[in-house]
């Protein structure tokens, strides 16, 4: 059985860009062809750690935590993420895995928890 705790480390950049074209009108005052822009480039740090379990030639567990955010350039913007997994290896080059992962956002605006299942079948070839 194999072992093996390797911290994550990591930066996403995230740049968001936005715009709004209309026209108003109020009585005889008409606006028209008015334009909102916006950008904004936010670095988001995260940290993790994996562990992984080779409990044989054939299965393989795993599990990975991590958050990243940590409200640096945005009001509210903390995330965390947990996935656990397991992987079945039918041949050296042919492998199935299956995982789950639990999330939980901090929009700013309020929470979200946008969870994913994950089905994989990986082949290897050369």
């Amino acid at each position: 059985m194999e072992k093996s705790l390797p911290l994550i480390r990591h930066r996403r950049i995230v740049v968001l860009s936005g715009s709004l074209d209309f026209g108003v009108g109020l009585g005889n005052l008409v606006l028209e062809d008015l334009a909102l822009d916006e950008s904004a480039t936010l670095l988001k740090p995260l940290l993790g750690a994996q562990l992984g379990l080779e409990l044989s030639d054939q299965w393989a567990l795993g599990l990975r935590g991590d958050i990243s955010g940590f409200n640096i350039g945005a009001a509210e913007n903390l995330a965390w993420s947990i996935w656990a997994g397991a992987r079945y290896r039918f041949a050296p080059s042919v492998a199935l895995q299956l995982a789950y992962q639990y999330k939980d956002l901090d929009t700013g605006v309020g929470r979200a928890s946008p969870n994913l299942a994950l089905i994989s079948l990986s082949m290897a070839f050369g």
